[in-house]
């Protein structure tokens, strides 16, 4: 899969979860395989561009790594987490491991 296409698909998994936050995305957490194909910074760049101008423009990939030998070329979107409140509180919305799958 092309990254823009990875990227894509990050952006329409996490779009409807995010609607249902009261509070705008913040961060978005993908987990990634040991052999992931491609580097945070290019993940980042290129999914810089496809939010813009978007419900996700405020939120930021969040990357977490997998060692598990079977996931290693895998990589999954897990949740969206939002802003915090003013008493230090962020609502966090996790995604079905099915529906997260990127790879």
């Amino acid at each position: 899969m092309e990254i823009e296409d990875l990227c894509r698909r990050i952006y329409e998994i996490a779009l409807p979860y995010a609607e249902k936050l009261p509070s705008p995305a913040a961060y978005i957490d993908v987990v990634l395989g040991s052999d992931f194909p491609y580097s945070e910074a290019d993940l980042w760049k290129t999914f810089k561009k496809i939010k813009w101008d978007s419900p996700l423009t405020a939120s930021e990939l969040e990357f977490f790594h997998n060692p598990d030998p079977d996931f290693s070329h895998c990589a999954a979107v897990t949740g969206i987490i939002g802003f915090e409140d003013d008493h230090g509180k962020a609502d966090i919305c996790r995604i079905p491991e099915q529906e997260g799958k990127l790879l």
